[in-house]
C-alpha cells in the first residue's frame, strides 16, 4: 500500500503497524502495556509536524489549552469516531468516544493523554478509563 502525504491512512494498516513497532520497542510488555508506553510520545512528534504546529503551536505547554484541543487532533486524525473533549472544571479534562474501538481507549489513548500531560510538564496526573461497551468509552484525565 503506497501513502500520499496528507491523505487518509486506512486503520487497520495503521494499528498492525503502531502493534508491531510497540512489540519491538517493548518486547517483554503485554501488548496493551506496549500500546500505551509507545503513544505517550504521540502528542510530542504531532506537536512537531507541520500539522501540529499549525493546531498546536500557539498553545505552548498550558495544559488546559493543550488538553480540550485534543478533540481537534482526534478530528483530524480520526475522522471516523466521535471524540468530543469537555472541561470538568480546572485541571480536569473528559474525552468521550464513540463508534471508536474500546480496546484502543484503554491502550493507546490513554497513553497519549498521559504524554501530553508529561510534555505540559504536569508530574503527577491521573488517567483513568472508562469502558461503555465495544465502541464506547471515556477517559478522565486530572492534573
Amino acid at each position: 500500500m503506497r501513502i500520499q502525504p496528507f491523505s487518509d491512512v486506512p486503520y487497520g494498516p495503521y494499528l498492525r503497524l503502531v502493534f508491531a513497532i510497540a512489540e519491538q520497542i517493548h518486547p517483554r510488555l503485554p501488548r496493551a502495556e506496549a500500546l500505551r508506553l509507545f503513544h505517550h510520545s504521540y502528542y510530542e512528534t504531532l506537536s512537531k509536524s507541520m500539522v501540529g504546529r499549525v493546531m498546536f503551536g500557539v498553545l505552548g505547554k498550558e495544559t488546559n489549552r493543550v488538553m480540550l484541543m485534543g478533540q481537534r487532533g482526534y478530528e483530524v486524525s480520526v475522522r471516523f469516531a466521535g471524540v468530543t473533549a469537555e472541561s470538568e472544571g480546572s485541571g480536569h479534562i473528559r474525552y468521550l468516544f464513540s463508534n471508536y474501538p474500546s480496546a484502543i481507549i484503554e491502550s493507546c489513548d490513554a497513553g497519549v493523554v498521559e504524554g501530553a500531560l508529561a510534555f505540559c510538564g504536569e508530574q503527577a496526573p491521573t488517567v483513568r478509563v472508562r469502558i461503555d461497551g465495544p465502541l464506547r468509552g471515556a477517559i478522565d484525565a486530572r492534573w
